[in-house]
């Protein structure tokens, strides 16, 4: 056996254990937990020996709260970026391995399993619960969004119940996850318990032994959502957010306000996000999920959505977040500009000042002949109404011109936004696109993050990027 802090490794004759041992903080991963079940995985999936893997808790009251998400957001605090990338990095990568296991996984659910436990249990083959679990993803609440492969498994859930469980953090107890199919097989607490003996022990399929385990009730009760089910699939039916709370306004059920009152209490920008990933995750496998999602995770944890989340749910817990107002994108004017410039404090790395852009060539004649050009050379990203940041690009050379985010609003992802917007425009025509940038300014490790490629180094230090279609 090997006991690290917060996880047991062990083996109980043909079985392998992996057992949550974090009572106090219900099981929420660290790094070392990740990396230390990483490790058995890795070590476990060619023994011929093993007749199977179980995860499960020493606690009764959680299976897995989540992450250590305080961990997160302090280290966010401190700088130490590098740290919570590689929590993402190693536990997604735990998720990917137990979707892909070669031997059997089982996950023995009991009590509480949320975020990140349920990228421990929904992706191996059986996931057993006990009378008691309960499963979820509120990361909306937090200013984060539905990670650890919950991209991949929500939009495949029946009808438009993923949709509603990721944007609301809504629970699912047991009977209600067995229903969607979150869970494969039910057992009383005292089963649960003893099942990696009764595993070992067991000579044939591992479906024969949980099938004699449930209790003849287990699907006689339905659960809560069985009755509000068709309102579900209507209302998060909707094209997008916003016919979802018209069709949410035109409803007056208890579970209308409450559901509401989960939308009205999340984070703007985790909703947008969420939605998106959902939709996208319809179409990618497992590991496509698990990669965009650690893209996603890399920005929203550097938020102040996430920051102020996770402060009022978990630090300080008032549960009155300070939301920030929900950035936008839209073809820009140079009205637009001057109003960039005039709210400019500071002049700091990648920041041009006017007078900097109209020594590049920028001036607002060259602009208002750009957009004269076409709608898609250039936009401006805007807070609450207010410009806050502008990408320009050269639809004839596949080149990204110039990108500026003011200083006030860093941390809103607008930079991300608005590369995007103009990647896709030059993408759109060109195979190769292409932009320069000082090779020792954060703006090279931005574009780094974004997928871009340093291909050559130019006079005075700066860096030529490239992206292929």
């Amino acid at each position: 056996m090997s006991h690290d802090e917060g996880v047991r490794i062990e083996r109980l004759g043909r079985v392998g254990r992996i057992v949550l041992d974090r009572p106090r903080a219900l099981n929420a991963l660290t790094l070392t937990m990740v990396e230390r079940i990483h490790a058995a995985l890795d070590e476990w999936r060619h023994d011929p020996d093993l007749r199977a893997v179980t995860v499960e808790s020493a606690s009764e009251r959680a299976f897995c709260a989540g992450g250590d998400i305080r961990r997160v957001r302090e280290n966010t605090l401190a700088g130490r970026h590098d740290e919570s990338l590689r929590f993402f990095t190693t536990e997604y990568a735990v998720n990917a391995l137990l979707g892909a296991y070669p031997v059997p996984v089982v996950a023995l659910v009991g009590g509480l399993c949320l975020g990140g436990g349920m990228g421990l249990s929904v992706h191996g083959p059986f996931r057993v619960v006990g009378p008691d679990a309960s499963f979820a993803m509120p990361e909306t609440k937090i200013g984060f969004f539905p990670d650890v492969g919950a991209t991949h498994v929500l939009p495949r859930l029946p009808g438009a119940v993923g949709r509603y469980l990721g944007l609301t953090g809504a629970r699912v107890g047991a009977a209600d996850a067995l229903a969607l199919g979150l869970a494969t097989h039910a057992c009383s607490a005292a089963d649960l318990a003893r099942l990696p003996g009764l595993i070992d022990a067991h000579d044939g399929p591992l479906e024969t032994l949980l099938r004699s385990l449930a209790p003849a009730d287990a699907l006689d009760q339905p659960g809560p959502l069985s009755a509000v089910r068709a309102d579900i699939d209507r209302v998060f039916g909707a094209a997008d957010l916003a016919g979802v709370r018209d069709r949410l306004g035109a409803l007056d059920s208890d579970w209308a306000k409450e559901t509401r009152a989960a939308l009205d209490a999340a984070s703007p920008a985790s909703l947008a996000l969420t939605d998106r990933l959902l939709a996208e995750g319809r179409e990618r496998d497992l590991p496509g999920c698990l990669a965009a999602e650690l893209d996603a995770a890399r920005t929203t944890i550097a938020s102040p959505d996430f920051v102020e989340g996770v402060r009022a749910v978990l630090v300080d817990k008032d549960h009155a977040p300070r939301w920030a107002p929900m950035p936008t994108v839209r073809p820009a004017t140079t009205a637009d500009l001057d109003a960039i410039f005039a709210i400019r404090t500071s002049v700091t790395e990648n920041h041009l000042s006017r007078d900097q852009l109209t020594e590049l060539g920028i001036t607002a004649d060259a602009l208002g002949a750009a957009i004269a050009d076409g709608p898609e050379c250039l936009w401006v990203a805007e807070v609450a109404g207010v410009p806050a940041g502008f990408a320009m690009v050269d639809t004839d050379d596949a080149c990204v011109f110039a990108c500026f985010v003011g200083p006030e609003h860093e941390g809103l992802g607008l930079g991300r936004l608005l590369m995007e917007r103009a990647e896709s425009a030059l993408l759109a025509d060109h195979p190769v696109i292409w932009l320069t940038t000082d090779g020792a300014s954060r703006a090279a490790g931005f574009y780094r993050r974004l997928g871009w490629t340093a291909v050559a180094d130019l006079p005075d230090g700066d860096l030529r990027f490239e992206k292929r279609r």
